[in-house]
């Protein structure tokens, strides 16, 4: 992650027994003119996952359900679209909905 430019960042849960099966780190970038931050979490554990452009990523229904327990972070824009979509039984897996940030924004 160092290599990539990404710093590890201090959560609550690294306070807890058992730590180590959680990191955070972020980055800022340059983005349109403006600066944006990247945070990627990283859990150590088995966790149900799908394939997708042959990458293994967590199964969408399994990661939003860590939100409010293991992340705190349920107020991301990403999360809720996600949550949105996976009510009206819609996989958010590279949906384009999951990048329409303005109704976030204009608010």
């Amino acid at each position: 992650m160092k290599q990539q430019e990404y710093e590890k960042t201090w959560t609550r849960f690294d306070r807890l027994p058992g730590s180590n099966t959680f990191s955070r780190y972020t980055k800022i970038v340059p983005l349109a003119g403006e600066t944006v931050k990247v945070m990627l979490d990283i859990f150590v554990e088995e966790v149900p996952t799908i394939k997708v452009n042959n990458f293994s990523v967590v199964e969408p229904k399994f990661l939003l359900s860590l939100y409010g327990i293991k992340h705190s972070s349920d107020r991301c824009f990403a999360v809720q679209i996600a949550h949105q979509l996976l009510q009206q039984g819609i996989n958010p897996v590279r949906h384009p909905e999951m990048s329409n940030y303005q109704q976030f924004i204009s608010q």
